[in-house]
């Protein structure tokens, strides 16, 4: 699925009768994803303790080890294994396809595999590695029964399993878990362990069905395992079965806290998934001292410099950033590439996850020197391990394009995603999701500079790809439904924008919640939307509710809190509540400037409204220094002919008819005309 930003984005509001206009911040949840492996901020660690040998792989001739005396050398190709997920596509489709109306649950869970074929095709390389590690986890545990299946047996489901066909190794833990259950209590063990693997394998089909089957009879044989709740706590997170996946995770916490003591490495994996569950909820107080936990466990018991503190570091940097606690993020992730790039090489798909979260962080702070060094680095290395055309490559491009973006280089970023698209039209097809979230990026890039005629049919396309690959209750379907809405916004057309929006924010409420911050911002659009019309009393209670969850779970100097307090202010003054507002507009400023730094354009936006309310109060000395400022930031960022230029120019030019100044107002006026006059030609109304 997309990773989904709430993103800052212009919307021009008619003020008033006098022509003066005020920016609204609309946080969109805007499909300008960093996406893919390149994209994942935190990933599950698994409980494998009851393994006396790790899995290692060897990544130059696919040997893997497996047991102590054994090698397996796993066959499968990236072309096979691609066919393979395009083989289960289809077979998923054609499930759905003849599923009755009434079977909802199925209808999700299956809607949730497909989503994780997408997720692997994105990532083959990391997915095949992880499937050749589950068929080897297959074979070390038929190991321990080749007493009862005889060698002949076993080397067959080792040929089959080398060749990527579980089929043999399933049959025979059907075989031993059978047996098992006629034993009642003697055969419990070995059942249990028979159930939990017919569950590993089902997984690595991407079988959620069956595994989320298999692992359940696996705890009912043997309910005190944690590695079988731990692995069921993270198919039912998978299949958004939250509550389930808490109670799940609790009880392997617990469990493993029992027996090994509460500063073991095991206790840590449980502590990590229980926080990326909380974290995922929306329970950011939640999840943090959990990940403090885990990393002060790891750090003790495997050292300071070992692979699994860094993720955990990782986790932690995604954390901050969500919450906007951009320098404790950038550290966090500074200190995990360290330890990945000493331990694993920079080259390693971990340190070059690293290096993309740290060129993210460094985008979100507005040091865009920084992160283009780092995005092309991630770029560098990208394509020589995957080469030119990779869809990960596609990823990459993409946070670049989005880099661009942010700078106003729109030329180079609309290049850049339409390579992207094309890379993932050539190697997924037409109808992928990926390929969707490309063409929403290229949307909205056109959106922000005023191009709605070429935006908009970008924008259904992907909503109907989306809607058919995944499913009417998507969160990306409903991303894209917000994407069109904020399109619409723009457009004039508030009637069906308003439609897109109350569809999008009950898939959101019923996938995360109510208190998310993905719900604040569906919230946020909605009263911008209702404050555009002049429909106040509707705008206020939206924008206070959206605030209101923002501050609950993000940092307090958060630019989305600030994005809500800017949005609020505009109706406190268009309510005439001017003294209310004032003090919303400073704080907001103050946010801006300490989170982007003073030559940002979400700075030019607050410059702007302050400046817009101080003309209102009478305080002319105080607004004009303010419009200038605003005015220069904006033509850097945007280019001299983009609307909120000629924003700037009408409000300025307003101020200085008021402080007799109307010699330096008329070329003002003149220019925001033609600027005006150029994008309505453009973009005409429908």
């Amino acid at each position: 699925m997309d990773n989904i930003s709430s993103l800052w984005a212009w919307a021009t509001e008619a003020a008033n009768q006098r022509g003066i206009h005020t920016i609204a911040l609309i946080a969109g949840l805007v499909a300008l994803v960093i996406g893919a492996i390149w994209a994942l901020f935190k990933h599950f660690s698994r409980d494998r303790s009851s393994k006396a040998n790790p899995i290692q792989v060897k990544a130059a001739n696919h040997g893997i080890a497996a047991g102590q005396n054994v090698t397996m050398h796993i066959g499968i190709t990236l072309e096979e294994f691609l066919k393979a997920l395009n083989q289960r596509e289809e077979e998923v489709r054609k499930e759905l396809a003849e599923l009755r109306t009434s079977e909802i649950e199925k209808r999700r869970i299956l809607e949730k595999t497909l989503d994780s074929v997408y997720d692997q095709m994105t990532n083959l390389q990391t997915a095949l590695e992880a499937k050749e590690a589950k068929l080897v986890e297959a074979y070390q545990a038929l190991e321990s029964f080749k007493g009862d299946l005889g060698l002949e047996k076993m080397q067959q489901a080792r040929k089959a399993l080398e060749n990527g066909d579980t089929r043999v190794a399933e049959n025979l833990f059907q075989e031993i878990l059978a047996k098992a259950l006629t034993q009642v209590k003697a055969g419990a063990t070995k059942g249990a362990e028979a159930a939990y693997h017919l569950g590993v394998l089902a997984e690595s089909r991407i079988d959620y069905l069956n595994a989320q089957h298999y692992y359940q009879q696996a705890i009912e044989l043997q309910p005190d395992n944690p590695q079988y709740l731990n692995d069921a706590g993270i198919i039912a997170h998978t299949l958004g079965h939250y509550q389930e996946s808490e109670s799940l995770f609790q009880r392997a916490l617990n469990i493993t806290e029992k027996v090994l003591g509460p500063e073991h490495p095991d206790i840590a994996a449980s502590f990590n998934n229980l926080a990326l569950l909380y974290e995922h909820l929306g329970k950011y107080e939640e999840a943090e001292p959990l990940y403090q936990r885990a990393l002060a466990i790891s750090k003790k018991t495997m050292g300071p410099e070992h692979p699994d503190v860094a993720t955990t570091l990782n986790n932690l940097g995604g954390l901050y950033r969500i919450q906007g606690r951009y320098g404790e993020a950038e550290s966090f992730y500074h200190l995990s590439l360290a330890i990945r790039e000493n331990v694993l090489g920079l080259e390693h798909p971990d340190s070059v996850q690293s290096l993309n979260n740290l060129a993210s962080i460094y985008r979100a702070q507005g040091k865009y020197g920084e992160a283009e060094i780092t995005f092309r680095q991630v770029m560098a290395i990208m394509e020589k391990a995957l080469g030119p055309e990779h869809s990960s490559l596609a990823t990459g491009l993409n946070n670049l394009a989005l880099l661009y973006k942010d700078q106003g280089r729109y030329r180079e970023a609309e290049s850049i995603v339409k390579r992207a698209l094309a890379i993932r039209e050539k190697l997924l097809g037409p109808e992928h999701p990926d390929v969707a979230t490309s063409l929403s990026n290229l949307a909205e890039l056109y959106r922000h500079q005023g191009s709605y005629r070429e935006a908009e049919p970008l924008c259904r396309r992907a909503l109907s790809i989306r809607e058919q690959a995944l499913g009417l209750e998507h969160p990306d379907v409903a991303t894209s439904f917000n994407n069109l809405a904020l399109l619409c916004h723009h457009q004039g057309k508030y009637g069906e924008a308003e439609s897109l929006y109350r569809r999008a924010l009950p898939i959101w409420e019923k996938a995360i919640g109510p208190e998310h911050p993905e719900v604040a911002a569906i919230l946020n659009n909605l009263a911008c939307l209702y404050h555009q019309q002049g429909k106040l009393k509707e705008a206020e209670p939206l924008h206070q509710r959206a605030l209101a969850i923002r501050e609950k779970l993000l940092d307090p100097e958060h630019p989305d809190v600030a994005n809500s307090l800017n949005n609020l202010a505009g109706i406190y003054r268009d309510q005439g509540k001017l003294e209310e507002a004032e003090p919303l507009y400073k704080r907001v400023l103050g946010i801006i400037e300490n989170s982007f730094g003073p030559e940002h354009l979400h700075v030019a936006n607050t410059l702007n409204n302050l400046a817009v309310l101080f003309s209102d109060q009478g305080k002319y000395a105080e607004a004009e220094p303010l419009y200038p400022r605003a005015l220069a930031i904006c033509e850097k960022a945007l280019g001299p002919e983009h609307p909120n230029v000629a924003t700037c120019l009408e409000n300025y030019a307003a101020l200085l008819r008021k402080i007799g100044r109307e010699a330096e107002a008329e070329p003002m006026e003149a220019r925001a005309q033609a600027i005006r006059a150029k994008h309505a030609e453009k973009n005409p109304q429908r």
